[in-house]
């Protein structure tokens, strides 16, 4: 098969060297319009805004090619919207500006660049459609993080923009790491939903098994495959492993918590660690989405249990451990030499 990427790379080297035959490079979302400062915040109209037209002409491309050489591809459309600095056209602004405003969501720059990646979206769909490929190609559609808790991005706030959710991007909490994923192809079911929790290192497993090849079980993999959570199997489970997932905030960001912090999801429990001063926070989020009640002193074991196995998996994954003065970008970790 051949792999094709657009738009974001963000980490550091070049999307080639990670196997993909076709890219538009190792862009970062400067490439995109990001700046960093005040003027983020402030909508600017554009024809494109965030390279949206220019990513998904690109992406059809990708796949015509993919077709006339009858080979199967695998495609990621990596979008710089709805990334700041705020860019929207003009029609879609001026569709919002007359609209009434919500009770939290009141930044219409940034609803009319929602609207506009919405509207790339459907365009990628319908190339997808022109080139009669949509009857055999599984379509995923998912966001890398929580949204922003606020904008301008540290503008203090009461609730987030993610409310129930607790806080946002950058943070560990549901704000900042639950998202959306939906799933189109073949033989799912329109409008179906399911409960089950899953992540992005899930989907590896499950696109190379919908592709015919079952990697389950590979110990170098943290994911499981979802496969027949898709088809609404009964009784169906991801098996991972590692019990559960785990995220990990080993830094103190200005705009955040300010606080490194790790966390474990198992099942509706989620255990959250704060590594500066070791105390931890157990939520039920089938009752308490919001994460605003502690259960700890009722459920003294099952912390303990979730706190061991968190321990654990950031010893065997040698994680980066706290320590004053780390930072994600401005010294390379091997220069703190802290790991857990």
């Amino acid at each position: 098969y051949v792999a094709g990427h657009f738009g974001k790379w963000g980490m550091g080297s070049h999307p080639r060297t990670l196997g993909y035959d076709d890219s538009d490079g190792p862009n970062q979302n400067k490439e995109g319009g990001f700046v960093n400062d005040r003027s983020q915040w402030a909508v600017e109209t554009k024809d494109d805004p965030k390279r949206i037209a220019e990513l998904t002409d690109a992406a059809v491309d990708f796949m015509a090619k993919a077709k006339t050489s009858n080979r199967p591809f695998y495609l990621q459309v990596s979008h710089y919207a709805v990334h700041s600095s705020i860019q929207a056209t003009q029609g879609q602004l001026e569709a919002f500006e007359s609209k009434e405003v919500g009770m939290r969501h009141k930044d219409v720059g940034f609803a009319a660049m929602t609207a506009d990646l919405d509207a790339g979206v459907g365009a990628l769909m319908r190339g997808l459609d022109s080139l009669g490929l949509r009857g055999n190609t599984y379509i995923f559609y998912m966001s890398d993080n929580g949204s922003v808790p606020n904008i301008p991005g540290a503008k203090p706030y009461t609730r987030s923009l993610n409310y129930p959710l607790s806080r946002g991007k950058w943070d560990a909490m549901e704000g900042g790491v639950r998202v959306p994923l939906v799933v189109s192809g073949p033989g799912i079911a329109k409008g179906a939903y399911c409960n089950q929790t899953v992540s992005g290192s899930d989907i590896l497993p499950t696109i190379s098994q919908l592709a015919g090849r079952s990697i389950a079980g590979d110990p170098t993999l943290d994911g499981g495959s979802f496969h027949e959570m898709l088809f609404e199997e009964e009784e169906a489970t991801i098996v991972r492993a590692t019990d559960g997932l785990v995220f990990h905030v080993p830094y103190r960001n200005g705009i955040a918590l300010k606080r490194p912090h790790s966390a474990l999801r198992k099942g509706d429990f989620k255990l959250l660690k704060f590594q500066d001063t070791g105390e931890t926070y157990l939520y039920d989020l089938h009752a308490d989405l919001g994460e605003t009640a502690d259960r700890t002193a009722d459920l003294q074991t099952t912390s303990e249990v979730m706190e061991r196995q968190l321990d654990a998996y950031l010893h065997d994954v040698r994680a980066p451990k706290w320590a004053e003065g780390i930072t994600w970008k401005e010294h390379p970790l091997e220069s703190f030499n802290s790991y857990h």
